[in-house]
């Protein structure tokens, strides 16, 4: 249910597919490292073409263009977890663009070099930070449960009702810790794409002028998505757009 819960397939020519059920897993066969390795290679090579194919059409219609991405980028926003991937995506299309573009004699470079650094660790605390408060809430709600219904103070079938809340409350909270995770793959992914373009564009016999515009059209592609992105959170919710999608109380079993 990965895909599901991170855009339903909506997002396959932006980070394709995800693969975070090795995450906290000690060991792996080389058998398994080699194929998801092979899968990762081949994934992000197909997302480069895609991407750099979108930078293009930038410099030939730049007007077409911001409406074909505008458009693409409002379809997007209406899968599960849409706003969100729009904008961990537009954050990281932005800085790495500014991180390449020549201006303010360097400093913008500089300082989105530290930020991405910030950024990440900040992510990386956040979110394990966010699955051990989702262990201990849950734990304690479940003790404090028990504790009741050994004073007395609550029947078989009211606690039956409470842990049928509980859980579903844990599964929405869990779906969502699934769900931020994955958006660190997707930041890696996008980071990784984004910049093998811009070496790509660098290498080859391309003039100054329009390696710059295509510098250009990465950072407005950024600047659409999270817009696009921004303004679909305050219309919706995390939780709706995965009901929609069939997730009423958590994920199922695939």
């Amino acid at each position: 249910y990965q895909r599901r819960v991170h855009g339903d397939g909506n997002f396959d020519d932006t980070f394709g597919e995800l693969d975070i059920s090795t995450l906290g897993r000690a060991s792996h066969s080389r058998q398994v490292e080699v194929e998801v390795l092979r899968r990762k290679q081949e994934n992000i090579a197909r997302l480069v073409q895609i991407l750099e194919a979108k930078l293009l059409s930038f410099i030939e219609n730049e007007k077409q263009w911001q409406m074909d991405m505008e458009k693409e980028a409002k379809e997007k926003s209406m899968s599960p977890g849409g706003d969100r991937l729009l904008r961990h995506v537009g954050y990281v299309y932005v800085q790495v663009a500014r991180q390449n573009l020549s201006r303010y004699c360097g400093f913008e470079a500089t300082w989105e070099e530290h930020r991405e650094c910030w950024h990440q660790w900040g992510m990386v605390c956040s979110n394990i930070c966010s699955a051990l408060c989702f262990a201990v809430t849950v734990q304690a709600k479940m003790e404090q449960l028990q504790e009741k219904v050994e004073q007395g103070h609550l029947s078989i079938d009211e606690k039956l009702k409470a842990e049928e809340a509980i859980q579903r409350e844990a599964a929405q909270q869990g779906l969502e810790v699934l769900f931020n995770f994955g958006c660190m793959e997707v930041e890696s992914i996008c980071r990784d794409v984004s910049r093998r373009v811009l070496i790509s564009i660098t290498n080859r016999s391309i003039g100054k002028a329009k390696r710059d515009r295509m510098y250009l059209a990465l950072e407005k592609l950024g600047e659409i998505y999270w817009n696009v992105g921004e303004k679909a959170s305050r219309e919706t919710n995390f939780v709706e757009t995965l009901q929609a999608a069939g997730f009423s109380n958590g994920p199922k079993p695939p």
